[in-house]
């Protein structure tokens, strides 16, 4: 429903790219009013979990403010952060390299979409 965006590595700025995507997801959220969104911030595994934990939280925190921003209400949407930790995605091995397409594959913030 709701289209991931990706981070370049060890950042939580968001690119022009993930902004394009976050513009048609701030569409569909505000086209299906009974909905909530979890944010879930992610990284590669090219860090201590601690700091994996917080760069997650806050790529999840700068896709909550951009949605907001765009008019998104705030109580409509929480966030976490998995850090390195991937969803069930068993095609996708660990991340070897910072460059590696499974590590920028991890670098994302994923919605997790509940229905009212």
């Amino acid at each position: 429903m709701l289209e991931d965006v990706h981070f370049d590595f060890d950042k939580a700025t968001l690119t022009k790219e993930a902004q394009d995507i976050l513009a048609r997801d701030v569409m569909t959220i505000k086209e299906n009013p009974g909905i909530t969104v979890q944010i879930e911030g992610h990284t590669c595994a090219h860090g201590k979990e601690d700091y994996n934990m917080a760069l997650g939280e806050r790529r999840a925190n700068a896709v909550k403010e951009y949605l907001v921003k765009e008019g998104i209400d705030a109580s409509r949407l929480s966030t976490i952060s998995y850090g390195e930790t991937r969803l069930a995605m068993p095609e996708t091995p660990t991340p070897q390299n910072k460059n590696s397409t499974e590590a920028k594959a991890n670098r994302r913030v994923h919605f997790e979409v509940i229905v009212k």
